[in-house]
């Protein structure tokens, strides 16, 4: 809770609004239960041990200042609905079968361009399959992150082949450098139904790795496939000598921004009703729902400061993080805040260690995609 000034506000966002002065007991013990635990349980269910959860309660009216109401006061059950995205129904809908036959046209497309350019498609494990491309010369030293290995990690759309100037940009500025790009083709408008999980995938990218003889790398992930880089940085930190992150949907997870911005938020403005367009009706997609609505646990998925790499030799954040100001699925500008304040010391008389963090001024999630100049300056930090 050290990340959030505000405990009332906090809540209530997680309640579409409804005061917290309204919210009972059993509202804060069913959202509670969700949120730690992903159980969905009767809020006066005898059998389930609430002893940890009515603490949590406790501690919640008492640091947003409010009075908890008495039971003679409201209802004696869970009255008000909160946003619970693994368990809420939704609504979706298969694409038209010639929007299917498109996306994998642009697959094949994709798949023909980065073949010119030397890559090779590879399958490991079950549902997970990457692109690589070796290095011309080998890497030079453990002291050289300009000659790591980058894998790069995709979001959510149509695949790779949104993703091919930057790629090909990439493959030109790293030509020494072996390069891997992991495909989530379970949210590429793809017709595919199977989610790895974060065990599997975590398990593929150990067989990529090792198939490679590739010890760590560089990483990179725009929007959904920073969740990707959190789970190696968390799981498999030697894997992990440097991180760039554009578009990060990970940083303060703990908040509802992101799962009510990109599945709940009805648009109320031009700009929202674009990014609704292009971006958030794409998660209404059969598969995509599924896998965003039924296997994205925050408690997962979120990334603190604390947990970004350090370099080996100096010790300093070996992390670049890339935000758009006028992003309409992350609160961007708390996001912001949160890194410039830095990694925290062990002790209070060190200083904060800085992490590199750029905001990009009146730029949409995913807009950097379309203009050379701005990815231009995420692939400048793999050179870091």
């Amino acid at each position: 809770m050290a990340d959030i000034p505000d405990v009332k506000t906090f809540v209530e966002e997680w309640f579409y609004g409804t005061p917290l002065e309204r919210l009972t007991r059993h509202d804060l013990r069913r959202w509670l239960a969700y949120v730690f635990y992903s159980d969905d349980v009767p809020t006066d269910c005898p059998k389930y041990d609430w002893t940890a959860i009515d603490a949590m309660v406790d501690q919640l009216y008492i640091r947003a200042g409010v009075r908890e109401p008495l039971a003679a006061e409201g209802p004696l059950y869970s009255s008000n609905p909160c946003i619970r995205h693994t368990l809420d129904e939704f609504e979706c809908a298969e694409r038209p079968l010639i929007a299917y036959v498109v996306t994998m046209g642009m697959d094949v497309l994709a798949a023909l361009v980065l073949a010119q350019v030397g890559f090779e498609r590879h399958v490991v494990g079950t549902g997970c399959s990457y692109w690589y491309r070796g290095g011309s010369t080998p890497k030079m030293s453990a002291e050289d992150p300009s000659e790591d290995p980058v894998v790069f990690v995709h979001g959510i759309g149509a695949g790779l082949l949104m993703y091919i100037p930057m790629v090909l940009r990439m493959a030109a500025e790293c030509r020494t450098r072996q390069l891997f790009l992991l495909e989530l083709r379970y949210v590429s408008m793809q017709l595919e139904a199977n989610v790895p999980s974060q065990d599997d995938t975590l398990g593929a990218i150990s067989h990529m790795l090792a198939a490679h003889g590739v010890t760590s790398a560089h990483w990179m992930g725009h929007s959904l496939g920073s969740v990707v880089c959190s789970w190696v940085c968390k799981d498999a930190p030697q894997c992990v000598s440097g991180l760039t992150l554009i578009d990060p949907v990970v940083f303060l997870l703990c908040r509802r921004d992101v799962a009510y911005n990109f599945l709940y938020r009805e648009p109320t403005t031009g700009l929202q009703v674009i990014m609704w367009y292009f971006v958030v009706r794409t998660s209404q997609e059969l598969h995509i729902a599924h896998a965003i609505r039924r296997h994205f646990w925050w408690y997962n998925n979120i990334l603190f400061p604390e947990e970004l790499p350090r370099h080996c030799s100096t010790n300093e954040v070996a992390a670049s993080i890339f935000l758009s100001s006028c992003d309409q699925i992350a609160d961007t500008p708390t996001v912001h805040a949160l890194l410039q304040r830095g990694v925290q010391a062990n002790s209070p008389d060190e200083p904060h260690a800085p992490i590199r963090v750029t905001m990009w001024e009146g730029l949409t999630h995913g807009e950097s995609l379309l203009r050379p100049h701005y990815y231009s300056m995420a692939l400048a930090a793999l050179q870091t």
